[in-house]
């Protein structure tokens, strides 16, 4: 079966009733290589194969949307917000997080190895530390200068490190008013 047009650089539209209203469901733009525009998008089953057709070349999986980001202490800690924003993109199965909390209060210091819970997938790879983030505005650790994160075991968070080539866990209190932004990329499962 071919469908074709005679006419020079012509497009090619797909028209179809919708409620009464005539649509142009699909357009071919004849003038740029058969370029296809769908009206309201296009939904793809099995993914969409890009320069390849293996496993590897398909793209199968995008996402957006928002999560809430929690801080917390392994002993447990009560920490209070004023404002908490977490926002992502999920790409195959790469995954970048952003977030953004105020501090409003901590009712409970808690103890040992400081964290944060939420994220909205959980964090894959040998050992889960298959993952880079940055810190932006950090004022909510007591004593501490903290610019990376590192995944935390099976579950969908992270812990915090400080910047002294060393891999210790971040130990210390939380700052009321403390604002703590920052980004994280990593890979799921």
């Amino acid at each position: 079966l071919e469908i074709r047009t005679e006419i020079y650089d012509a497009d090619m539209k797909f028209n179809g009733n919708d409620g009464g209203s005539t649509i142009t469901a699909l357009s071919l733009d004849m003038s740029a290589a058969g370029a296809a525009t769908f009206n309201a998008g296009a939904t793809f089953g099995g993914g969409i194969a890009i320069g390849g057709t293996g496993a590897a070349n398909t793209l199968d999986d995008y996402e957006e949307g928002t999560w809430t980001p929690v801080l917390g202490r392994v002993s447990a800690s009560t920490v209070s917000y004023t404002n908490r924003y977490g926002y992502y993109t999920k790409v195959g199965r790469m995954v970048y997080v952003s977030f953004f909390i105020t501090i409003n209060a901590v009712a409970v210091q808690g103890g040992s190895v400081n964290f944060m819970l939420g994220l909205p997938f959980t964090i894959g790879g040998v050992g889960n530390i298959s993952n880079a983030g940055s810190l932006g505005v950090n004022n909510a650790f007591a004593t501490a200068v903290v610019h990376t994160t590192m995944g935390r075991g099976s579950e969908a968070g992270l812990t915090f490190h400080e910047n002294n080539n060393s891999n210790q866990n971040l130990q210390v209190n939380w700052v009321a008013g403390g604002v703590l932004s920052g980004s994280l990329s990593y890979f799921v499962d």
